[in-house]
């Protein structure tokens, strides 16, 4: 475990030579390969360990099945964002903030203490903020605003429920569980970060206006260090935990309504990433495997949208896409619909094997999201073309069809769920309209901040 944490500081110290324009390109391919490699080999030997660094009240480390899965992510969607970023002309901050992202993630993903958690959370909301900012296009740049300032104020509420407990428990180890106030405003912050709907409405607008590669490091990687975080605390909050299902099946189900409804491709994705995060909510215990797979789909995805001859769907439709590219195109829109055979299809079913009353309204999720993602898998196709980021679509496509992943060899239902998305979307498509974006105003998000923090401390303190 401390050779895991030199290795990241290595990382760290790595890049900066990002700031010479000449190695800038090299060192971010070398930093992505050799973490590829390291995360592939955790994930595969299962490696587990654990240390406290600086006595009994320094920094918690852990990599356990929790974090493998996070960490193993976390290489494959940066790798693939980083081979389509470095083709692109940027500074060199930019480079470097790319590079810092990496082993900044890394110690996020294997954080075992609440202090530790707070700091590494922060550290990727700054450099989230930076990377989405530094292309000076004005929609970026307040779309990033909007984002640094709701979280910060999210995890303000979280660093108030650490400081509570550790004024009752005079530790911030993950040894004691959290009593109820506490647990309650430390949920309420990390859910306001983690892309649930109504109290994540940051996401649609910065998502959807970010660089391709960007997009997909945010849907694919930054949010789900709160994710990470809930998961990380629930053996502690387990009384309290029942609210972050509530919210996970509530964002699941209105995601995909406001998904089917959107006529912008990147928006369409970025309202599914605010349904997909209740997945991995709903299980604490089988989450994890769907955040791989939510990671390694959705950042394809986000990517993909550089070979797109418009994001208007409407327009798409009347366009051709040559059949090499709607290849791709199918195959990521299958394995976030679930196909047999998929990463997608193995972690929806983990998942939903462990619910119960939430099983039927997972599977109106479930039936919504290949709704949402059918139109992409009936384009009118046209002649072979060139594709631009080849590399990075072979590299998420393998991890689509990942092999090392538990599949039960379940057919039948994944698709007649899929065929019944089919035939909703041809039903519904007719009535479907954009619906208003009064949420994604950031002057309703304190009154909607204030009710997030009401609900979870009442339902906390009546745990």
């Amino acid at each position: 475990m401390n050779n895991y944490v030199i290795y990241n500081l290595i990382l760290l110290i790595i890049a900066f030579l990002c700031f010479n324009k000449s190695l800038s390109r090299i060192t971010l391919l070398t930093m992505g390969g050799v973490n590829f490699l390291v995360a592939n080999l955790i994930y595969i030997n299962q490696f587990a360990g654990e240390a406290t660094l600086r006595g009994a009240f320094g920094v918690h480390l852990v990599i356990d099945g929790l974090s493998r899965n996070f960490l193993l992510m976390n290489a494959v969607v940066w790798l693939a964002s980083t081979m389509v970023g470095i083709k692109k002309k940027r500074n060199t901050v930019y480079y470097f903030f790319l590079a810092l992202f990496l082993p900044v993630c890394n110690l996020a993903f294997v954080s075992g203490d609440l202090f530790n958690i707070y700091v590494v959370l922060e550290l990727i909301t700054l450099i989230t903020f930076l990377l989405s900012s530094t292309t000076s296009k004005t929609k970026q740049f307040w779309a990033a605003m909007k984002y640094i300032i709701l979280c910060t104020a999210a995890m303000n509420l979280y660093l108030l429920g650490v400081g509570m407990h550790f004024l009752e428990s005079g530790t911030f180890d993950l040894s004691k569980e959290i009593s109820n106030l506490p647990a309650g405003l430390i949920i309420a912050g990390l859910l306001a970060k983690a892309g649930v709907f109504f109290y994540s409405m940051w996401l649609i607008d910065l998502h959807s206006n970010a660089e391709p590669e960007i997009s997909a490091l945010l849907s694919g990687i930054s949010i789900k260090g709160a994710v990470y975080a809930l998961m990380r605390l629930q053996p502690i909050i387990s009384g309290s935990y029942r609210i972050v299902v509530i919210f996970g099946v509530v964002s699941a189900i209105t995601g995909v309504f406001f998904a089917m409804n959107e006529k912008n491709y990147k928006r369409i994705l970025a309202q599914h990433t605010l349904s997909q995060v209740g997945y991995i909510l709903v299980s604490p215990s089988s989450g994890a495997i769907y955040a791989l797979a939510h990671g390694v789909f959705k950042s394809f995805l986000f990517l993909f949208s550089d070979e797109l001859p418009s994001l208007d769907i409407e327009e798409l439709l009347q366009k051709r896409l040559a059949v090499n590219k709607w290849l791709f195109l199918a195959l990521a829109s299958l394995t976030i619909s679930g196909m047999p055979l998929t990463i997608g299809a193995a972690a929806k079913d983990m998942v939903l094997s462990t619910l119960t009353w939430q099983k039927p309204l997972m599977y109106i999720a479930c039936i919504g999201t290949v709704a949402s993602f059918a139109k992409f898998l009936f384009l009118p196709s046209a002649r072979y073309e060139k594709i631009k980021n080849l590399p990075s679509y072979l590299l998420l496509s393998f991890y689509c069809l990942t092999p090392f992943v538990n599949h039960d060899r379940k057919f039948l239902s994944p698709i007649l769920l899929i065929l019944t998305g089919i035939l909703f979307y041809f039903i519904v498509k007719r009535f479907l309209r954009p619906l208003p974006r009064t949420l994604e105003n950031i002057n309703n998000s304190a009154f909607l901040y204030i009710i997030l923090v009401l609900i979870c401390v009442v339902v906390s303190v009546n745990a």
